[in-house]
């Protein structure tokens, strides 16, 4: 019989039964239940046994769902200052999302508990210790049931059970909701030998890619951070330039025939020490390295953080340790021409040995895509870098950088409304990721929905300033009129091939051509540096001419916008309507910015370029028709 101050919706048809503060990740997705479900819901009484607070809580049903699927619970050692370190460990290793690297049954469990009582040296002391007054009968409770020994396992198990189909009929405080910010450092490499280098900045991208599995976290990409690889820093300084609540760095050295690799977390605000831990592992055995650091991570720093990866979100990983050290030296290296001509069959080779890891085939499209456009080695290039992405989504469809760049290839091959479904899908699902934002902003931006893009640009630079290939949003700015914010877009790559370019053509936009004209490393375009130079039409032309078929036939509709006002610019008007009209045809629709763009002005008023806008503005509609059918 219910109380009058009972909760009447404490269950509904077709929603789990149980106490949902207890349930099991599989539980609430209402999966196939085994005993590793208890030993999750036991995991959670021991939390709260150990801190007084319960491990999940939310204000809705819904919202303790989230949690429980995909966060972790505050550290019990931030709640209880004097819980061991290995009960802590016991702990989250019984609520791990994941039940095939949980506990996987009650005797496995019972025995570390018993280790821990037996190298606790006196573990009703440590309960006894004075301490804060918010958990003194938790903590009470615990050292009673410490005492009682480990056995008593298989009563609490009891009422776990017990607990997992009870009614729950508190009203848990809402859980923590803020997103951390968090940078990881290249790692310094403390004697290990020169041909070991390489590891400073492969070891800190393993672990910045596990924790940007953590919903509730937003780390700076390595693009980022790469700098700091080559000089000490101070890691308070390095924290506050990146904007960041927390910085991990991290050192190896060889001892013996091993590696030792140890990790901190630093608190940028108070510049204090918050986490700690090292691993020492056979040097020969990459795959051993990477595995013990990022479960390091997994169990240690994210509980830590109050987050927690999806489990379904775990990246693949490797097996073959040539792969993998193969993998880890192309990811060290920078993202220029040479380096991406070295890392390419390093890639290749890698994918080759283990086709089943992911993130070497995300890897390997990035350096594709570089060389494609970047690297003039055209067409089949840019086709190796589709599949390669295609190959690290269906291997891993948590990976955001993979999903971000198939979105990417499909809308330059065309198919806009497909991208935009993704893209958006994408930003739903990653709120709080830099990456995603910038990608429906990429998206955004070729549909002509120019003031939607510069929101999502702007989103993106709330949470992550410094990623530097953040840099072609200076494209929706530069459109606008905005050419001061487009050059700070630009300047993400500051001196790079192409933030030059992206400064010239906004310099030039604005009308200052001298100064366009004076900026160093233009020679890279021929024929621009013909045009300033006044050369002939015809000399113009031919220069062209050698370059059309490659451009004609490139399936990145973008380039042919802004070569095809240059030769406008130059005096070429008939082949830059040419490569306007491709432009748009490849579903790139560019207004409002043949709309406000100078270089056009020439043209503006002839029959083709009005022919031209008439199926742009068409283009536009049907984007903005699509973004509005979707978001009822």
């Amino acid at each position: 019989m219910l109380t009058e101050d009972a909760d009447p919706h404490l269950t509904s048809p077709g929603v789990a039964i149980g106490t949902a503060a207890y349930m099991s990740p599989e539980q609430a997705r209402g999966e196939e239940l085994d005993p590793r479900t208890d030993l999750f819901s036991f995991g959670a009484v021991l939390y709260e046994m150990s801190t007084g607070k319960q491990a999940f809580s939310g204000n809705t049903t819904a919202v303790l769902h989230d949690a429980i699927l995909n966060r972790a619970p505050t550290s019990p050692v931030r709640l209880n200052p004097e819980l061991p370190p290995d009960l802590e460990r016991i702990i989250n290793k019984a609520l791990e999302k994941d039940r095939e690297v949980r506990f996987q049954s009650a005797a496995e469990l019972r025995a570390d508990l018993k280790r821990l009582k037996r190298d606790t040296s006196s573990a009703s002391a440590v309960w006894r210790t004075a301490q804060p007054a918010a958990v003194p009968a938790a903590r009470r409770s615990l050292a009673r049931w410490l005492g009682i020994g480990a056995a008593a396992i298989v009563i609490v198990l009891f009422v776990v059970a017990a607990i997992r189909w009870w009614p729950s009929r508190s009203a848990p405080a809402a859980v923590r909701a803020a997103q951390t910010t968090l940078a990881v450092l290249p790692f310094a490499n403390a004697g290990a030998g020169a041909e070991r280098d390489y590891l400073r900045v492969a070891l800190a991208d393993e672990v910045a890619t596990t924790l940007s599995y953590a919903p509730a976290l937003a780390i700076r990409p390595m693009a980022s951070t790469r700098k700091f690889a080559q000089a000490d820093f101070d890691p308070q300084a390095a924290g506050r330039e990146l904007k960041v609540a927390d910085v991990v760095t991290g050192q190896f050295s060889q001892e013996g025939e091993n590696l030792r690799v140890s990790l901190e977390v630093i608190d940028v605000e108070g510049n204090r020490l918050v986490w700690r831990d090292a691993v020492s592992v056979p040097a020969k055995d990459m795959i051993a390295v990477r595995e013990q650091v990022t479960a390091r991570v997994r169990q240690g720093l994210l509980p830590l953080l109050g987050a927690a990866t999806s489990a379904s979100g775990a990246a693949t990983r490797p097996q073959n340790s040539e792969a993998y050290e193969l993998y880890m030296r192309a990811v060290a290296l920078p993202s220029d021409d040479e380096p991406t001509r070295q890392a390419i069959p390093m890639l290749e080779r890698a994918v080759q040995l283990d086709p089943n890891f992911a993130p070497a085939w995300a890897a390997l499209s990035r350096r594709y895509n570089y060389a494609s456009n970047y690297g003039a080695q055209g067409n089949a290039t840019y086709r190796r870098a589709e599949e390669a992405a295609s190959r690290a989504l269906a291997l891993d469809p948590e990976f955001v950088e993979a999903e971000g760049l198939s979105i990417q290839y499909h809308v330059e091959r065309g198919n806009w409304n497909l991208a935009y479904d993704e893209a958006n899908a994408l930003v739903r699902k990653r709120p709080e990721n830099a990456q995603a934002h910038f990608t429906l902003a990429y998206i955004l931006r070729y549909g002509g929905l120019n003031d939607e893009a510069i929101r999502e640009c702007e989103a993106a630079m709330r949470l992550d300033a410094h990623e530097r290939r953040f840099r072609s949003c200076s494209i929706p700015f530069l459109y606008a009129g905005n050419i001061d914010r487009a050059i700070e877009f630009s300047n993400l790559d500051r001196g790079s091939q192409w933030a030059q370019s992206a400064i010239y053509q906004s310099l030039l936009r604005q009308g200052r051509v001298k100064e366009a004209q004076r900026m160093t490393g233009m020679d890279f375009i021929p024929l621009i540096q013909a045009c300033f130079e006044r050369r002939p039409r015809a000399e113009i032309a031919k220069l062209w001419a050698g370059l059309e078929a490659d451009e004609m036939s490139f399936p990145d509709p973008e380039p042919k916008y802004f070569d095809g006002s240059a030769l406008v610019y130059c005096g070429l008007h008939d082949e830059g309507l040419r490569l306007l009209r491709k432009a748009v045809e490849s579903n790139y629709c560019a207004v409002p910015a043949m709309d406000n763009d100078p270089l056009w002005d020439s043209v503006r008023k002839t029959p083709e370029f009005a022919a031209i806008r008439k199926d742009a503005m068409a283009c536009r509609d049907h984007a903005l028709a699509h973004v509005q059918q979707k978001n009822r």
